[in-house]
């Protein structure tokens, strides 16, 4: 059973680590995901070596512009169903202005996910926050369904994954202040 608590702590992570949401996507083997209301002209193919481009590190940073001006801001007073409200059409902020900016929203989720990869504080934040959510769910008694957990990563995964991850982070470095004022204006 969901409470009102574990909607506002989702709604709080996805609106301070918008990729990280979309990372845990990425990684959940076999997750079914939400079909599009809009197919896409073309589907979106990430590129093999994982890597950003300059164009996509800008269209993410004019994206999540949009989705913060969208998202209501809290007034002083907000009851806690105007709280859960906001929290929730942050969640889908992202969607909402991706398609307003005519954006792939694939393409969006990916660069989003290669961007929070790229930030230890994200990636460790979305640990603990699951690891909250796997303690909320043992508390309850609700068995989660098996896991079909893929097999060991090789070492020369492991060494393309790090060598991705450095060249998207080297990139990112010379959009950092932006990225910083995005992180800023969508806290909560």
């Amino acid at each position: 059973m969901c409470t009102i608590k574990h909607l506002l702590l989702l709604a709080v992570a996805a609106a301070i680590f918008p990729g990280a949401a979309a990372a845990a996507e990425g990684q959940a083997a076999g997750a079914p995901q939400a079909p599009e209301s809009v197919p896409a002209a073309h589907a979106f193919a990430p590129p093999a070596d994982g890597r950003l481009t300059a164009d996509q590190v800008k269209m993410y940073v004019a994206v999540r512009r949009r989705a913060i001006a969208a998202t209501p801001k809290a007034g002083p007073g907000d009851a806690d169903a105007g709280q859960i409200a906001r929290a929730l059409a942050s969640l889908t902020s992202d969607a909402t202005a991706a398609a307003d900016a005519g954006v792939d929203l694939d393409e969006y989720r990916w660069v989003s996910a290669r961007i929070a990869e790229t930030d230890p504080a994200a990636v460790s934040a979305s640990a603990q926050i699951l690891d909250a959510l796997n303690a909320a769910i043992s508390r309850t008694g609700v068995v989660p369904a098996p896991s079909d957990a893929p097999p060991a990563v090789s070492a020369s995964a492991e060494q393309a994954t790090a060598a991705r991850v450095a060249y998207n982070r080297r990139l990112l470095d010379k959009y950092r202040s932006d990225l910083d004022a995005l992180r800023r204006t969508s806290r909560p």
